[in-house]
């Protein structure tokens, strides 16, 4: 969600329709800002349950610290350890199936 209109629109398609699963997707190589990490607490707000996906972790954004950041982050919204994927393929099967796999 990049402009105000976009994130305008999907807290208002949530809050008519709330989603029962709902994978947000971040570009872990960026820094976690209030703004993001406010963005993302908004969505999870009208999910039943919520997962985040730290898509773009490598060794340059371990290094960096980054996924330390977004798991620090995360967890400041109530968004703890569980609720962090950094495989694709994880959050796509958890988006499908719930916590049924793990």
């Amino acid at each position: 969600l990049d402009s105000r209109e976009q994130r305008r629109g999907a807290r208002a398609r949530f809050a008519a329709h709330p989603p029962v699963r709902l994978v947000v997707a971040v570009d872990a190589r960026q820094t976690p800002d209030r703004g993001s990490l406010g963005l993302i607490a908004e969505l999870a707000d009208h999910a039943q349950a919520t997962r985040v996906w730290l898509a773009g972790i490598d060794a340059a954004a371990e290094h960096a610290g980054r996924l330390r950041q977004w798991r620090e982050g995360l967890a400041g919204i109530g968004l703890g350890e569980a609720a962090v994927l950094v495989d694709a393929r994880a959050a796509w099967v958890w988006l499908e199936r719930g916590d049924e796999v793990r």
